[in-house]
């Protein structure tokens, strides 16, 4: 016998579960994990030196980042929010002095293409190799570009009898 009510729908994934039992909670400081000032305090400061390293939001062990913005929305003053952000900036910093060094030749053993796929993944929406745009200055959506190495003869290529 479980001391689950009867209404409690079945789940088809964890995640449902986690939601629905997340949902329940909100509102009850009791089950608050992080539940005084000083701990918040903590918990930020945990937070930031995370972000300082490097590490993504999803690594965070801590608690997971609906959680994490709850905090920061419920209690901002213990949260720091603004060097919260600051320190979110200072992730990608630590990323991108990275590649500076590593490009530099300082970094002994530095991989370019590792690193390089790295910023692509964390920062996918403001680095890419290159951009496509086309001759109006609006970008290709979806397909292939496919830039022959050599133009054929007959499609203004200079054959041996026009030179």
């Amino acid at each position: 016998m479980t001391n689950e009510p009867e209404d409690v729908p079945e789940f088809k994934t964890i995640a449902d579960a986690v939601e629905y039992h997340h949902e329940q909670s909100i509102g009850n400081s009791w089950a608050e994990k992080f539940p005084t000032p000083e701990s918040r305090k903590e918990l930020a400061e945990a937070y930031m030196m995370h972000c300082r390293s490097g590490l993504s939001d999803e690594s965070f062990v801590e608690c997971d980042k609906r959680t994490f913005l709850r905090y920061a929305t419920l209690y901002p003053e213990d949260m720091q929010v603004s060097e919260l952000l600051k320190a979110q900036v200072e992730r990608r910093r630590f990323w991108e002095r990275m590649g500076t060094a590593g490009a530099g030749g300082k970094l002994k053993g530095f991989n370019s293409k590792a690193w390089e796929f790295n910023m692509m993944n964390r920062y996918r929406s403001q680095w890419k190799l290159r951009q496509d745009v086309t001759s109006d200055d609006e970008g290709i959506k979806g397909g292939y570009i496919i830039v022959p190495e050599k133009k054929p003869e007959g499609h203004g290529a200079i054959t041996k009898e026009e030179s």
